[in-house]
């Protein structure tokens, strides 16, 4: 199975990724409860007692705001003693003992006359189908080592920073089964293939994304699994051992500027009957006093991607960080914004 390498990380072998997959908010029968914690809901343990906080469902209608990159080589000549003229270089070349101009070294030495050798910053985007319908997605961008790049995929947005030498890998569940990725570099340059993937129509995904630093994920149960027991995933916690094909995974480092993330929580079709997912998201010095605005999105392999804006109207800040718990139905999305507003009691 694929119990490993989430997020930046690959998997080798036979290895099989699991991915959150696909939930909708239903417009009606949602319910809020916020819950006092002292750390996000990631650790194991006891849930938290409920706080005096609750949800009051509010008017719909609310807007929503890896090819190392080749080392510059530096041609330097070997060093000249002006006092053992004839001195033999370690390659066999033998140098004189006047000092020459550097391009009858260069002549010499058989070597261009540049000291670096040109790098090619041409980016390549590259894609290729994984298990359990994942997209194995590999960027490479020399010349834009350690920028910022947006990935999107259908209704999903998110941010990652190149590494020291302009490479980014992830798998990215396949929302639909005709994929098409585009990437989009700083300098405004665009990346774009499309990739089919026939087993993505056995897997039904829930996408969640948000913009900034928010502690905010979804939470999996199955097989009616309590809290911080065998069958609840989450993002630190990303497969099920007793439910196979079913797993979540968080993309986007949240680094830079105005960084965008997502969670997908992703299981197969046959077993949505065993599922029930819940959001996350805590009441604290991030969120409190402001509207919080969520994207959800449901791949529902081949009825197609619905989509919805959750608004969550946070009350002022507490002397004690709280949580929001918000179920969510495994069912189509409303298109509308569905506005909750979070009010004490």
């Amino acid at each position: 199975m694929l119990r490993s390498c989430l997020g930046v990380s690959k998997v080798t072998g036979m290895e099989r990724k699991t991915i959150i997959r696909g939930v909708a908010l239903a417009a009606a029968g949602i319910s809020a409860s916020v819950l006092a914690t002292g750390e996000f809901s990631s650790a194991p343990g006891t849930p938290p007692e409920p706080a005096q906080i609750a949800a009051t469902p509010g008017t719909p209608g609310a807007a929503s705001p890896k090819a190392d990159a080749t080392a510059l080589a530096d041609a330097r000549l070997p060093l000249v003693d002006p006092e053992r003229p004839g001195t033999e270089s370690a390659d066999g070349v033998t140098l004189p003992g006047d000092r020459l101009d550097l391009s009858a070294q260069m002549a010499q030495l058989d070597m261009p006359e540049t000291a670096r050798q040109p790098q090619d910053c041409a980016p390549g985007l590259q894609l290729d189908a994984f298990v359990d319908g994942l997209i194995d997605i590999s960027l490479r961008a020399p010349c834009h080592a350690r920028q910022q790049i947006t990935i999107k995929h259908a209704t999903l947005s998110f941010t990652a920073t190149l590494s020291d030498q302009g490479h980014y890998t992830t798998y990215l569940p396949a929302l639909a089964q005709d994929a098409h990725i585009r990437v989009h570099l700083e300098d405004g340059t665009e990346l774009q293939h499309t990739l089919f993937l026939p087993e993505a129509a056995q897997h039904h995904r829930i996408a969640l994304q948000w913009a900034g630093d928010l502690g905010v994920g979804l939470h999996g149960y199955h097989h009616d699994a309590g809290y911080g027991e065998s069958g609840h995933i989450h993002a630190s916690k990303p497969f099920d051992p007793d439910l196979d094909g079913a797993f979540l995974i968080r993309l986007g480092d949240g680094l830079g500027d105005a960084p965008r993330s997502a969670e997908i929580y992703s299981i197969p079709a046959a077993h949505l009957a065993q599922a029930r997912l819940e959001l996350e998201l805590r009441h604290d010095a991030r969120s409190c006093g402001r509207d919080i605005v969520l994207d959800v999105t449901q791949s529902t392999g081949h009825a197609g991607i619905t989509a919805t804006t959750l608004v969550l109207d946070m009350p002022g800040c507490a002397e004690d960080d709280t949580l929001v718990v918000v179920p969510i139905s495994l069912e189509p999305a409303p298109q509308a914004p569905l506005h909750m507003s979070m009010t004490t009691q």
